[in-house]
């Protein structure tokens, strides 16, 4: 007597709902032990860019003490003086714990303040207080003031823009005139600004320190392509050093 086979050998078995379950359950033991042993990948939050300026009168501090790391280790990722126009940059680093920056200097009040965990370049502006107190970034304050005179100074640097913000950073306007907020190294004496990435009849106008621009269109996200440059004249010809081309986006709403 033949009997029915109880499993067709031309199909595959359906995994269970426990199996189902297990599986799952495997996926993630497997990478809690990945993070756990510290392999997480690591967040890449790029250049950080510091000005420190005093506040309330926006003078650069020269010579600030900045110090980048984590809070259990506030010089991890370096420590270094601010140059005559108050900046210092940070490159390729690289954290998974929050970052913090610590700024300090003699006569003024330290600040120590977290950054957002978010990749990319990025730039901080810094006011310091007068007085003193405060956190101290200990490690950069120990350089000594002849090293600090070492430091090549700005003007010889080709300009180059760290920070461009329209309306300091908003997200939205019901203006159409904007201000054109700007950090800059080396020295500059013109700029152009455009919504089209190829500056096509955009001027070259004489930098001022506070710049205005007016949006152009209806309502929308518009784009903004600004560009510094060292303008000089030379046995009859006009040299120009051109910075960098940096881009910021604003939403008029209502415009």
């Amino acid at each position: 007597m033949k009997y029915p086979a109880s499993i067709d050998p031309g199909r595959r078995s359906r995994p269970t709902r426990a199996a189902i379950r297990y599986r799952r359950a495997a996926v993630r033991l497997i990478a809690s032990s990945v993070f756990s042993l510290g392999l997480a990948p690591l967040v890449w939050s790029g250049e950080i860019t510091v000005q420190v300026s005093k506040r309330h009168a926006g003078n650069p501090v020269e010579a600030a003490a900045i110090c980048l790391g984590t809070r259990a280790n506030p010089s991890q990722f370096g420590a270094m003086l601010a140059d005559k126009r108050g900046m210092a940059r940070f490159d390729k680093v690289h954290a998974r714990a929050e970052l913090v920056l610590t700024v300090s200097k003699s006569g003024f009040k330290g600040r120590q303040v977290a950054l957002a965990r978010n990749g990319g370049n990025r730039g901080v502006l810094l006011t310091l207080a007068s007085g003193g107190g405060g956190p101290e970034c200990g490690k950069a304050a120990a350089l000594t003031s002849q090293e600090a005179s070492m430091m090549p100074p700005a003007g010889h640097v080709a300009p180059a823009i760290a920070i461009f913000q329209i309306n300091g950073g908003d997200q939205t306007t019901q203006s159409t005139r904007v201000s054109l907020d700007y950090v800059l190294t080396g020295e500059a004496s013109h700029y152009r600004a455009s919504d089209r990435s190829d500056f096509q009849s955009a001027q070259w106008r004489p930098l001022e320190s506070d710049l205005r621009l007016d949006l152009i269109g209806g309502s929308g996200v518009k784009t903004i392509y600004f560009q510094v440059a060292k303008l000089t004249a030379a046995e009859g010809a006009e040299i120009e050093i051109l910075s960098n081309v940096a881009v910021d986006t604003i939403e008029l709403d209502g415009g």
